[in-house]
């Protein structure tokens, strides 16, 4: 990604040139995947689902997938050799399966960084029950960052919101709270929180990070809503 074209955009929406960087390359991987023969399989989420496709202000680190069929880890794996072999910024640090997931780990770098920086795939592989227009939709993914629109199956809002729901029980992450507030918005639906502790310096490092500098006034109202 050239220089000038990131530092406008960090500048313009308030967020560090990390965040654009990764999501510059997000685009890129996820372009990749849905132009090749996984793509009918897959199933985009999380909460680079949510900024890319529902316009979520909040940064994400992750591109997160569901099944829709079998996918063999032999095919995911060929097909991100080929996509990352493209790009001399990127590389696999790690590629596996998992005994839910298959997951990698991408590492990029651009000169004008500080450092290497990384982006985790996960492809889920429990076996749910997923229903078109109800649970899963056709949608087009876009960022400032870059002109690809790839076309992909995304998770409707409501099925996203349970399983962010479900995300907040287990692994208490600040980033899930910010993301139930936003679908909550959406959907117009009065949020009522599982009893769960999460530190409020936690709760203001991590977001800070991730959302740009005009949405940080939120993060004292979800450190209330946490904590009712």
């Amino acid at each position: 990604m050239e220089f000038e074209l990131a530092d406008d955009l960090s500048k313009k929406l308030q967020i560090n040139i990390n965040n654009i960087v990764r999501e510059y390359w997000e685009m890129f991987i996820l372009d990749g995947l849905y132009s090749s023969v996984l793509g009918t399989s897959l199933i985009f989420k999380g909460g680079t689902a949510l900024r890319l496709i529902y316009n979520s202000p909040r940064f994400s680190e992750d591109l997160d997938f569901s099944m829709l069929g079998k996918i063999r880890f032999n095919d995911f794996k060929k097909i991100m050799e080929n996509i990352i072999s493209k790009q001399p910024e990127l590389s696999i640090k790690e590629i596996y399966s998992k005994k839910n997931t298959y997951f990698t780990l991408i590492k990029f770098k651009q000169e004008y960084l500080s450092q290497m920086l990384s982006i985790k795939i996960e492809i889920s592989k429990r076996k749910l029950s997923f229903k078109e227009n109800i649970d899963f939709k056709l949608s087009t993914a876009s960022s400032p960052a870059t002109n690809l629109r790839p076309l992909l199956k995304v998770l409707t809002l409501e099925r996203l919101f349970k399983e962010k729901m479900d995300a907040l029980s287990s692994r208490k992450k600040a980033r899930d709270l910010f993301d139930i507030w936003f679908v909550g918005q959406l959907l117009k639906k009065e949020i009522s929180l599982p009893k769960i502790k999460l530190r409020k310096m936690d709760i203001r490092q991590e977001l800070n990070r991730l959302l740009p500098k005009n949405y940080q006034p939120v993060i004292p109202e979800l450190i209330k809503l946490c904590k009712e």
